[in-house]
């Protein structure tokens, strides 16, 4: 799995090296704002679905720490 990731970043390296070769520096610079934003956003997210899948798995967790109606014997 850590090769997949590598070979990503570099993928995505070069995209970004081609990238800022088309734009000019206003562009670039509009770029970077726009994926700065994306990337933040995309961490509150992944936060939040991790903060509720969490939430959700205690929950189901402690919902069957007590069966109604049995009694220990």
């Amino acid at each position: 799995m850590e090769g997949f990731d590598n070979e990503k970043l570099i993928e995505i390296t070069i995209l970004q090296e081609e990238l800022r070769k088309e734009l000019n520096e206003e562009q670039w610079k509009l770029f970077e704002q726009c994926i700065c934003k994306m990337t933040g956003y995309t961490s509150s997210e992944s936060c939040r679905m991790f903060q509720h899948g969490f939430r959700l798995a205690v929950n189901l967790i402690a919902a069957g720490l007590g069966i109604p109606g049995e009694v220990d014997g």
